[in-house]
């Protein structure tokens, strides 16, 4: 299993599941042009090394076929084992691990620091509101009366240096009804290129009170890392 999203980029390249784009693309729609017709022929994941504008490169359609998704959870890539390998991670959790350290935080930002906006973030489709630098990363929020994580995905719109809007629907959007309802902010974690078995796992329809991360465990064994601070 992948213990990070370097060695998943590394491994899909080494398989020809994954094309560097050198040309400089624009975030402003071209990246979403690009990456939509490359999906619709279900081509490989991109890395696009030059984004106008930007030092670092952007990397999308990590999951964007069965065969890179069964890569990621460990399987064949074929829809029956595929099922049969999330069923039985859903069926048998494992508690993840607190860790020391990890790559999540080889770089700490803090205070006026602060700046989402460095980030190579595109705006994906030309009727989006903004730029949407959460649409494959996990938001990781708590219920406020059981203390169950929750860990989702749902698209998170820059709206400023240290300020980003969530679309909270579905389970997120239950438990901030419950934290509004008690008058307190809800603290919440967001997590962008984390290791794929974490991410696949986030897209399994657990119950609310079922963790994700203990879903993600179960093949990978994988360890997290506590926050330095949460946003609430």
């Amino acid at each position: 299993m992948f213990e990070d999203l370097r060695s998943f980029l590394d491994d899909l390249e080494e398989r020809k599941l994954l094309r560097r784009v050198r040309a400089e693309v624009d975030w402003d729609l071209e990246v979403g042009a690009i990456q939509r017709r490359v999906f619709d022929g279900e081509g490989p994941a991109l890395l696009f090394e030059r984004v106008r504008g930007y030092e670092w490169p952007l990397v999308s359609g990590v999951l964007g076929t069965p065969e890179r998704y069964a890569l990621a959870i460990g399987c064949q890539p074929h829809l029956r084992a595929i099922i049969a390998r999330v069923r039985d991670a859903a069926e048998h959790p494992i508690e993840p691990v607190l860790v020391g350290d990890g790559v999540c935080q080889e770089n700490v930002d803090r205070g006026t620091a602060i700046d989402v906006r460095k980030f190579p973030t595109p705006k994906w489709h030309r009727l989006d509101g903004g730029r949407y630098i959460g649409t494959l990363g996990l938001v990781v929020t708590k219920d406020p009366e059981t203390g169950h994580r929750n860990v989702g995905i749902y698209r998170e719109q820059i709206l400023g240096p240290d300020r980003l809007g969530l679309n909270a629907t579905q389970q997120v959007g239950t438990l901030w009804q419950k934290w509004r309802r008690l008058g307190k902010p809800m603290p919440v974690a967001t997590v962008i290129g984390l290791d794929p078995c974490t991410l696949a796992a986030s897209c399994v329809q657990a119950r609310l009170g079922e963790d994700e991360f203990g879903i993600a465990a179960s093949p990978a064994r994988c360890g997290a890392r506590p926050c330095r601070w949460c946003a609430a």
